[in-house]
């Protein structure tokens, strides 16, 4: 995640300024220390378990404090790296804006000498311009009163009359002839001098405009330049005051940070020396209930054995009283047998046959009269005697009944021609196992729920003495976590690595994480059991994130969350599902630094980055 600060990119922690206070510190201090005062007898309180979970809940948040204060600053630590090298940046922006300052006033300086030089030349032509335009004109004036003097002289040597040749004759009697055409030829020549001069003059002049319009050209182009070069140094100007403004708000925050850095400080210290003044103290009371526990688990496990071996004792009777019913069951086959084997040995069946059917009916005729008189009790109101009277009689000719069923099956085997003491053996034998049957059902019934009994037994023994075994070993909660106590937060392959140069060249930061690629809508678990630090909601353009902490000063931070399903505070366990991912740009949570459907996952201990496939388990 990422903040601006005039153009300039910061990573930090954004909202995550929460300050760190342990009022009760103290008292709970003060209570562990008093509940482990050495020399307890055994007739003297030891701790409730409901204190120590007290006290360990206070410890185990200090410690996550202590943690989350290591977190705060380390992250302090690295925003103040951050505004250091911002105001070293801008400082050495403003020192390059200064040079580029300085580099243009010179050449502005140097075109405005420039432009001063030809303020000078122009004047110079100028006043060159005007002195020979003011000769120009006297020799304009003076050629025409000599051209005009000439037409006079010529007019007045016309003036001789109309003889041919007379003014020459004139002029022969005036003066020499020489003298004369030497004058008029020095005129002729004075005059095309003149002539001559003047346009000389014309063409000088043209000359001189020519240069001075060049000159005045190159005068309003080097202004122009100078403009243009006004506006840069303007524009550098305010540059320049931008960055001083930034500068000084970076060294604002970075003054700020110093001293919330220190305070961090104190307070880490102050809560790292409370955490160890606790630390024995708890211990003392931790081995305390250990020992206590123990010896009630130790109770529990005897009681176990003495029902383990009650419960054994019970099935062991039950399947010799098993094989005693079930033996009766063999009884009674042998008995059938044998009774087959001497059928028609006995001579005189017949007679055997007659007085056990003569029998049957005797037995028959007092079933009936028995069973009529039974019937006189129904429908009356009875005293207790009568009650009495009539259950023996309902016994008496239940009893009939039995026998007669006896006497039955034997007439029935005698009519086969077993023998009568045979046949008489094998049903004595045959309604010992009857009886026995119904026992045996209830035997093995019992037998199947002793047997469940003693396997449900030695099931709670077995978790009894795995609570023993993880009372012994149990070292409270100070040992440091191992490689294997980290999880996976998601399933993917990893598209930038921790410090991963593409990225940096990318995003022009650092990547103190690992990005692993999922689709969007993923579930994220939380790598190992810790508590809610902080829930960064970005909305539709922020960055959205999940900060963890765990045991002995690990931290976990899940970013570019498309939802959040946990909230400060919350109690996490490992593999819990704290949110759904996101990265894709323009979602929900993805921040603007992002290029695709991802996690960015990173971890911390005591504060400090590191690579967090270091403690994560192999794919």
């Amino acid at each position: 995640m990422t903040a601006s600060i005039k153009g300039e990119n910061v990573v930090q922690y954004e909202d995550f300024s929460m300050r760190f206070r342990f009022p009760s510190s103290r008292w709970l201090a003060a209570l562990l220390i008093a509940l482990s005062v050495p020399g307890l007898t055994s007739s003297q309180v030891v701790p409730t378990d409901a204190e120590f979970t007290e006290a360990k809940t206070v410890f185990d948040g200090m410690l996550h404090k202590a943690a989350e204060s290591s977190e705060r600053k380390a992250q302090l630590e690295r925003e103040l790296a951050a505004y250091t090298t911002t105001v070293k940046e801008v400082q050495d922006a403003i020192q390059k804006t200064a040079q580029e300052r300085k580099q243009v006033r010179s050449e502005i300086a140097q075109r405005k000498d420039l432009v001063a030089v030809l303020e000078k030349q122009i004047a110079s032509i100028q006043t060159t311009k005007s002195f020979y335009s003011s000769i120009q004109k006297e020799q304009k004036a003076e050629l025409v009163t000599f051209v005009r003097y000439v037409a006079t002289r010529q007019m007045e040597m016309a003036d001789t009359g109309p003889v041919v040749g007379g003014s020459i004759i004139r002029q022969m009697l005036r003066g020499s002839l020489g003298d004369i055409i030497e004058q008029d030829l020095g005129r002729q020549a004075l005059l095309t001098a003149r002539r001559q001069f003047l346009s000389e003059l014309s063409v000088y002049m043209t000359e001189n405009d020519t240069a001075l319009a060049r000159l005045q050209d190159m005068e309003n182009q080097i202004n122009t330049e100078i403009r243009s070069l006004q506006a840069t140094y303007d524009t550098l100007q305010q540059k320049s005051e931008e960055a001083q403004a930034v500068a000084d708000e970076s060294w604002k925050q970075k003054t700020l940070t110093e001293q919330e850095l220190q305070e961090v400080q104190n307070e880490t210290s102050e809560v790292n020396n409370e955490l160890l003044a606790m630390q024995s103290s708890l211990l003392a009371i931790h081995t305390q209930l250990k020992e206590a526990k123990l010896k009630q688990l130790s109770a529990e496990m005897a009681e176990l054995e003495r029902q383990k071996k009650d419960l054994t004792d019970k099935k062991q009777l039950l399947q010799a009283k098993e094989a005693r019913l079930t033996a009766l069951d063999d009884d009674q086959l042998h008995a059938l047998s044998e009774a087959m084997a001497k059928r028609n040995t006995d001579k005189n069946q017949y007679k055997r046959v007659a007085d056990m059917e003569l029998k049957i009916t005797q037995k028959e005729a007092e079933y009936a009269q028995k069973s009529q008189a039974l019937k006189a009790f129904t429908g009356s109101v009875m005293d207790v005697e009568s009650v009495r009277s009539r259950a023996a009689s309902e016994s008496e000719v239940s009893g009939i009944l039995s026998e007669l069923s006896r006497m039955r099956d034997t007439l029935a085997l005698l009519q086969q021609g077993v023998p009568f003491d045979s046949a008489q053996n094998y049903i004595r034998k045959k309604q010992l196992w009857t009886i026995a049957e119904e026992q045996l059902k209830t035997v093995r019934d019992d037998l199947v729920a002793t047997t469940a009994d003693l396997a449900k037994l030695a099931a709670k023994m077995s978790d009894t003495q795995a609570s023993i075994d993880g009372v012994r070993d149990d070292s409270f909660t100070l040992q440091a976590l191992h490689a294997s106590d980290f999880m996976w937060p998601l399933r993917g392959y990893i598209t930038a690595g921790y410090y991963d140069s593409a990225y940096q060249k990318v995003f022009h930061v650092p990547h103190r994480a690992i990005d692993i690629a999922t689709p969007q809508g993923s579930a994220v678990h939380a790598t190992a059991d810790g508590i809610v630090f902080h829930v960064k909601l970005g909305g539709a353009k922020g960055y959205t994130y999940v900060l963890i902490g765990h045991r002995n000063g690990y931290a976990s931070l899940y970013g570019h969350l498309s939802k959040v399903l946990v909230k400060n505070g919350d109690i996490i366990a490992q593999g819990q599902i704290i949110g759904l991912s996101g990265g894709r740009p323009g979602t929900d949570g993805a921040g603007p630094m992002t290029t695709g459907s991802h996690l960015h996952f990173e971890m911390t201990k005591n504060g400090e980055h590191f690579d967090p496939r270091t403690v994560l388990p192999q794919k």
